[in-house]
């Protein structure tokens, strides 16, 4: 989930790379063509590929999210189900160029594709652990070969592009891999023991992969590295030496390590000391059974043991705040939040504008939430729907998916046709399985990976309508769609845009539309609310200096904030450590709140005029360009920036219009 900026430079050159090596390569600026679709905002790693994570059943809804309690509850909500990545592997890669691009209009379905891609079950991707001192080796060497510069220029390119569409490739494909069976089982000891060596090993590979950039950065062949691999102005920030010092590696190790602790944290076996009691929570449940007190003593000892909780999770927290003040510091910057913007997730917009919006949505849409929850039409529907969820089981959620996107357009049907014969969508019901949506791609088959820890309920199809939009994107994209803000619309669009066609399908009984529906504009209004909350929460909390980080001073910003927003017994106070963005993708979430204010504009114009959003929806995939930032793609489909004078104000007229 946490990609630096060297992570986003490969990522989004990846297809000219592999191009250049004879992999195969889309021209991004036309038609989407299938093949596949993060986003974003999907595990920590030195040089991965575009992952999404989703917004937990905590944080509200992506993408890209341990199982967490709902922290934000306006009325009772089902929460929403977690999902997960999947990996590559290296495999025979197609050796054909692509020649023709599609030409019918973006609401068109494309007839070819821009190559032949591998079709590989996701089950017969190989893993090997990679080699660490080849590719030390290996990059050591070029950089030897560099700063000789005897070499051609297309000499030059072309050892770089191997280099990045092989080895990086491959040493991506295999974290992937890790990543995914890690995330399905946290608690197995081989997958466990794989992910603790990418945790030691991918700051190092990162650190020696800044040196290469330094060395092309102070090269002559800078002009054209940056022209044909990485794009204009890429390398500007090495020529004056290292980002990634020795020190730096050291500090994202340690946050690596960090965030695989908050990953593998085993709620069941923490042994606790609460009320006289004492054992894991299951055998403190039985004690107070066999005691005769399960009834006059349970609250109380219950509530100690989620403050222990707190404390025990809140402090892997706590220091890893701490160790991203030291990171921020060692690259020269004064705050963390502004690092992270620029640095890690090349925001086009800064925190302060983010502040600004946030406030505005505490402000001026949070007040409303009564008026909208406490009578008419949706709120009646939306009882209706938490009072008698529909079970919808995997199989369903498939049929359901196919009946509606062939309704909508015929490309998402061949993406749902090649992630169904490839298997690349995992939906469990394991409360072990690390509690996380999240979408990835799997670098060496182009292939994109959704994941999903379900609770058989209409909630695990909005989840997957959501995960599919990353999907999409990136089968259409190569996995090039990096920036978090972009790579969060196709999927927050996909989910009001699917609400459009839901009559069309059959066999999805009325309940069931009513339950989707409801789910959506609930989930909706929640994600604003929410989202803005937590994302104050960490401009706040990374405001602390080290001496104020304690458990009780995070607790006490949660509880203000629930104050500001009006949902005092919401549970954010004592749900905060819960929060999976926090530890794994830092100041993720707010892009929930920007992309969340793009999609609805696509609702709106579908709900005016069929087919007018779906025409939006398909210019802004379709026609993507992997430098473009995100404020231009917006404009560039005639859409309004969620930083516009007066963008609050419309998001309010949108949500009231879609409750009433």
């Amino acid at each position: 989930m946490k990609k630096s900026k060297i992570i986003l430079i490969i990522a989004a050159t990846i297809a000219l790379a592999a191009a250049l090596t004879a992999c195969g390569v889309k021209d991004n600026n036309v038609k989407p063509a299938p093949t596949d679709t993060s986003a974003s905002s999907q595990a920590e790693t030195a040089l991965p590929t575009g992952e999404v994570t989703s917004p937990s059943a905590t944080e509200s809804t992506a993408t890209e999210t341990i199982v967490p309690t709902p922290a934000v509850t306006m009325t009772p909500a089902p929460t929403e189900a977690p999902t997960e990545i999947p990996t590559e592997v290296p495999t025979e890669i197609p050796t054909e160029i692509p020649t023709e691009v599609p030409t019918e209009e973006p609401t068109a379905a494309p007839t070819e594709t821009p190559f032949e891609r591998p079709m590989v079950k996701f089950d017969d991707m190989d893993y090997s652990r990679p080699d660490e001192q080849t590719v030390i080796k290996q990059i050591d060497k070029i950089r030897e070969i560099i700063d000789a510069g005897k070499e051609t220029t297309d000499k030059i390119l072309e050892r770089l592009s191997h280099f990045m569409g092989t080895e990086i490739a491959d040493w991506n494909t295999m974290y992937a891999i890790t990543n995914i069976k890690f995330s399905i089982e946290p608690h197995n000891e081989k997958w466990a023991g794989e992910m603790q060596f990418f945790d030691e090993t991918n700051p190092k590979i990162e650190n020696k992969f800044d040196s290469l950039l330094v060395s092309c950065a102070k090269s002559k062949y800078k002009e054209a590295i940056e022209t044909q691999l990485l794009g204009e102005g890429m390398l500007d920030p090495y020529v004056d030496g290292p980002l990634y010092t020795e020190k730096m590696a050291e500090l994202k190790q340690r946050e690596a390590e960090l965030v695989t602790e908050f990953e593998a944290f085993d709620f069941n076996s923490v042994v606790f000391d609460a009320g006289g009691y004492h054992g894991t929570i299951e055998e403190i449940i039985q004690q107070l059974i066999s005691s005769g007190h399960m009834i006059d003593r349970y609250d109380i000892v219950m509530n100690q043991i989620q403050n222990a909780l707190i404390g025990k999770i809140g402090r892997i927290l706590v220091d890893l705040i701490k160790v991203r003040h030291a990171i921020a510091a060692e690259a020269g910057y004064d705050d963390y939040e502004e690092y992270a913007f620029a640095e890690e997730l090349g925001r086009d917009y800064s925190p302060a504008q983010a502040a600004a919006l946030a406030e505005g949505i505490r402000d001026k849409l949070a007040p409303l939430v009564g008026k909208f929850t406490e009578s008419g039409q949706f709120i009646d529907d939306y009882i209706q729907y938490i009072q008698n969820p529909p079970m919808v089981s995997y199989g369903e959620i498939m049929e359901f998916s196919e009946k509606g996107f062939a309704d909508i357009d015929a490309s998402f049907t061949e993406a749902l046709e090649y992630m169904q014969e490839l298997e690349l969508c995992y939906l469990g019901y394991d409360e072990e399985q690390v509690g996380v949506s999240f979408t990835t791609f799997i670098q060496n088959y182009f292939a994109p990976y959704i994941v999903i820890q379900g609770d058989n309920t209409i909630s695990d199809m909005l989840t997957f309508i959501h995960e599919f939009g990353h999907f999409y994107d990136n089968y259409y994209n190569l996995g090039t769609n990096t920036n978090l803000d972009v790579s969060e619309v196709p999927s927050t669009a996909l989910v009001f845009l699917f609400s459009r066609h839901l009559d069309k399908i059959q066999g999805f009984n009325t309940q069931q539309r009513y339950a989707y529906a409801s789910e959506m504009k609930m989930g909706t209004l929640e994600t604003f609310i929410s989202q803005a909350m937590y994302y104050l929460f960490e401009h706040r909390a990374y405001a602390l200096s080290d001496d104020e980080l304690t458990v009780k001073n995070l607790s006490s910003i949660a509880r203000n904030l629930g104050k500001e927003f009006g949902i005092e017994d919401s549970g954010f106070e004592s749900s905060w450590p819960l929060i999976t963005h926090y530890y794994m993708q830092p100041f993720y979430v707010i892009s929930y709140v920007t992309s969340s204010m793009v999609s609805i504009q696509m609702y709106d114009k579908e709900v005016a005029e069929a087919g007018s959003g779906l025409a939006v929806y398909m210019d802004f995939v379709g026609n993507f360009d992997p430098y473009e930032p995100f404020l231009e793609c917006v404009d560039r489909v005639g859409l309004r920036s969620p930083f516009a004078d007066g963008s609050v104000d419309a998001l309010v007229t949108s949500i009231t219009k879609m409750l009433s």
